[in-house]
């Protein structure tokens, strides 16, 4: 494979104190992977930092400098900096815009890969460029740290919103000044920590790709923004282009911002040495991870979910592949699904020079044989070895012992296809309502019904029987209502569900439907084996067209479960409540349980009789409020409420 073909670039106006660091960081880049030449647009005014330029140009391979008068801009704007602050005047400020665009547009007529615009006042680690590649971002920064004066902290010259917010804050949201600090204590102790983060601005040590630059990124005054600096007018373009921004924390950068800071160098390069140390245990310890676990990953039906081989060398990979072509028919005949996951990594043994090294887990396989589960865990060790380009091989994989957990997770039963969907429902004079209006959406993905009739007096059974004729539908009577204590009555249409033998349960009033998508998804949600319950939001209609959304009508801003896998080994418990006591087991989101964007549509408020009936009913069963909120009844009968029109 070709080396990709970087250019590095910076405009320069330095003091030959700091130049001369900056340009032997440069020299000493990694060049195994990428091929660099490197354009400086030379703005300086001391004659011995134009030398130190020109010096680097005889020694280096494919180095252009470029005066900046060249290219029309004079040096008349004079670059003020001392020990303390840089000075930054606005013509100043588009100058460097204007050359930075300049390099931009030279990395596009030469077709290079990606673009490297580095700052003249820093040192970097030789692997900074193979580390930002490696990334795979459009768009990152290495990270460098700052004291903007002598007397601050260090900061990052990457940021999270705005000016320069370390912390993140919604649009609305009001945030006091310990919250503040709180946020963005947790954001630099995070960019200390070894990784790659996105972030909303960054700049002055920037990769910038092919497909970056080819979209029109720039440093160009946007007009209507207030913000100093070019780095953030290009960022927010480059945001608005579809590209989101990256720092990389593994080799940060050495920042000279005032030369009192020289001293500091060798700290630094110390420092780096440790640096590589800690970077090639990371290497290992994700090399392991997405190996071991890419190879643990595999389902009867799809085989594996990602590509294992990358991981490994190709003695292992033979032995691997022949031991899945040996078991592959006992796993397609036992339905055997597995997710394995690796933790409490350790690199115990790492010899750089020999490029060998061994690394000790703890391997987690959790999955499914013939539908019940299966936990297992185990102290595994592998050994690895570097190869010729620099990455880490798996070339063993010894399982020192089984680990006995404390607590074995629950037996869960869960099949991948062919689930029945189980509709239970609670039915009370529904016949001139939206009874057969629901059924009819219910038919076209359920199963079979159970509905416990909860003493009508009209046709509602009958109305029943006739929309489901075609499924089986498990009728229970009640002489009278139950409903003036709910609990029985949801204890009731629970047991009553379960003489079925379900698979999934959804549980509808009989004045719910979900909007039309849900037949589309449905059995993708009922035929996956991660959750056990599934939670949507539900949308109380005022009107035909129109839901209601206030202080004490809100319950589409939160989730609720609906459907849910029955758990035969599971304790279900229950809200032992006389109104409001929940139409599952109160427990049923200890459960693996996930969130749909399918949103259901509850018609019940949505005629005034119908509001003015349930108003009656809640103050009749519950009038101080016990069970329920007593200010949500009192505005049930409210005559301006705030309305939202429903959109599919």
């Amino acid at each position: 494979m070709q080396p990709k073909r970087v250019l590095v670039g910076s405009p320069v106006n330095q003091s030959p104190e700091i130049l001369k660091h900056f340009l032997l960081s440069l020299s000493e880049l990694n060049q195994k992977h990428p091929k660099l030449d490197f354009l400086f647009i030379d703005d300086n005014e001391d004659k011995e930092s134009k030398r130190l330029l020109v010096d680097f140009k005889m020694k280096e391979n494919c180095v252009t400098i470029i005066e900046s008068a060249r290219l029309g801009q004079e040096i008349s704007m004079k670059y003020i900096r001392n020990d303390q602050t840089h000075i930054w005047t606005e013509p100043l400020t588009w100058k460097v815009a204007a050359f930075k665009d300049y390099i931009i547009q030279q990395a596009l007529d030469s077709n290079y890969d990606y673009l490297f615009l580095v700052d003249s006042d820093l040192v970097l680690h030789p692997d900074t460029i193979d580390s930002l590649i490696q990334s795979n971002k459009p768009i990152i920064s290495e990270i460098y740290w700052t004291k903007w004066d002598s007397f601050s902290e260090e900061l990052p010259q990457v940021w999270l919103r705005d000016q320069y917010d370390l912390f993140q804050k919604g649009r609305e949201e009001k945030l006091n000044e310990r919250e503040i600090q709180e946020r963005t204590g947790r954001f630099i102790k995070m960019l200390r920590e070894p990784g790659v983060y996105k972030v909303g601005g960054l700049g002055a040590c920037t990769l910038i790709s092919w497909g970056a630059m080819t979209a029109g990124v720039s440093f160009k005054e946007i007009y209507n923004v207030s913000f100093l600096g070019e780095d953030r007018h290009f960022c927010i373009r480059a945001a608005a282009l579809g590209f989101e921004l990256f720092v990389d924390t593994h080799y940060p950068a050495y920042h000279i911002y005032r030369e009192s800071e020289l001293d500091g160098l060798e700290q630094y390069k110390k420092e780096n040495e440790q640096r590589v140390v800690i970077n090639q245990k990371l290497k290992l310890i994700q090399t392991v991870k997405s190996g071991i676990e890419g190879l643990g990953t595999f389902h009867y039906k799809n085989g594996y979910s990602r590509d294992w081989r990358p991981f490994y060398d190709e003695s292992m990979i033979q032995q691997l592949s022949l031991e899945f072509v040996e078991n592959r028919s006992m796993y397609i005949a036992e339905n055997v699904s597995v997710d394995a996951q690796v933790a409490d990594c350790d690199v115990i043994k790492l010899d750089m020079n020999a490029g060998t090294a061994t690394v000790e887990y703890l391997l987690t396989n959790k999955g499914f044989k013939n539908h019940e589960s299966f936990y297992e865990q185990y102290r595994c060790e592998s050994d690895l070895i570097a190869s010729p380009n620099g990455d880490w091989l798996i070339e063993s994989i010894h399982v020192k012992d089984s680990v006995r957990t404390v607590e074995i997770p629950m037996v869960r039963i869960a099949k991948d296809n062919n689930n029945k969907l189980t509709l239970s429902m609670v039915i009370k004079n529904e016949a001139g309502r939206y009874l057969e209006k629901v059924l009819k959406e219910h038919k076209q993905y359920i199963d079979e019904a159970v509905i416990i009739d909860d003493g009508s007096t009209d046709n509602s059974v009958e109305v029943c029987f006739a929309i489901l004729k075609d499924i089986p539908v498990h009728l229970v009577q009640n002489k009278s209502s139950k409903f003036g204590n709910e609990i029985e009555l949801r204890r009731q249409q629970w047991e009553e569900t379960l003489r079925m033998n379900p698979d999934w349960i959804l549980n509808l009033d009989a004045d719910e439907h979900f909007e039309p998508r849900f037949f589309e998804s449905v059995h993708d949600l009922i035929n996956q084996q991660k959750f056990d319950t599934i939670c949507f939001r539900l949308y109380d209609f005022w009107d035909d067209e129109h839901y209601r959304e206030d202080e004490f009508w809100r319950a589409h801003m939160s989730y609720r479960p609906f459907l849910i896998r029955y758990q035969p080994h599971f304790k279900y418990q229950w809200n032992e409540s006389a109104q409001h006591c929940g139409r599952f087991p109160q427990n049923v989101l200890e459960l693996p349980s996930a969130k749909s964007q399918l949103r259901l549509k509850h018609l019940g408020w949505s005629r005034k009789e119908d509001r003015i009936h349930k108003y009656n009913r809640y103050m009749a069963l519950d009038p101080n409020g016990q069970y329920g909120w007593k200010e949500q009844y009192q505005s049930i009968l409210d005559e301006q409420v705030n309305l939202v029109k429903w959109i599919e």
